[in-house]
């Protein structure tokens, strides 16, 4: 025969059951890389996934805080700024609202008299902030909501451009209260 005989073939597979100090580093050196990777890949994901919420958060809060605002500006018969950080608002019915802009967050507040009938808080993310100018022709009141730039510390990129004409939606009102031709009470 070759050499083998069986009694031969069987004391070598006996001794061979367990596998070499060099095959068991090898197999652990290849699963601890794999298992690294796979961290790495759960950890970016997870990152990306914090990033994504953030940036829905602060387009929700936008969203909401450029509609309200619209609305407030439009139904406004007057608008005065103070600096770029507040706007005041007066209606034709006595109410004033205030819009004040902090570090991340602005605050809206409705009186009537002396007294405050709605707080809002309109809370952005860390690094956010509005600026509020005066447009004049015609009378517009502007909100310009930046961003940090995690790049580098230049000036801040410009994430929303709010603009609302003051007054639109009671001008609006008095016209179709009073067509044009129409005998005034």
């Amino acid at each position: 025969m070759n050499g083998w005989s069986n009694l031969n073939w069987n004391q070598h597979m006996t001794r061979r059951r367990a596998f070499s100090l060099v095959e068991l580093l090898l197999t652990i050196g290849i699963g601890t890389t794999l298992m690294m990777l796979a961290v790495n890949i759960v950890h970016e994901s997870m990152r990306l996934s914090s990033v994504s919420n953030r940036l829905q958060h602060n387009d929700r809060v936008a969203t909401q805080f450029a509609r309200q605002l619209r609305i407030d500006v439009q139904r406004s018969l007057v608008a005065q700024l103070n600096g770029q950080s507040k706007v005041e608002l007066k209606h034709s019915d006595s109410t004033e609202i205030a819009y004040a802009s902090e570090q991340n967050f602005v605050v809206r507040t409705v009186t009537q008299g002396d007294e405050t009938l709605q707080h809002e808080k309109y809370q952005f993310g860390p690094g956010m902030s509005v600026q509020f100018a005066n447009l004049e022709s015609p009378k517009r009141i502007s909100a310009t909501v930046l961003r940090a730039n995690s790049i580098s510390a230049s000036e801040p990129r410009i994430d929303r451009q709010i603009s609302a004409t003051v007054g639109r939606m009671s001008k609006l009102h008095a016209a179709q209260t009073n067509p044009p031709g129409a005998p005034k009470p």
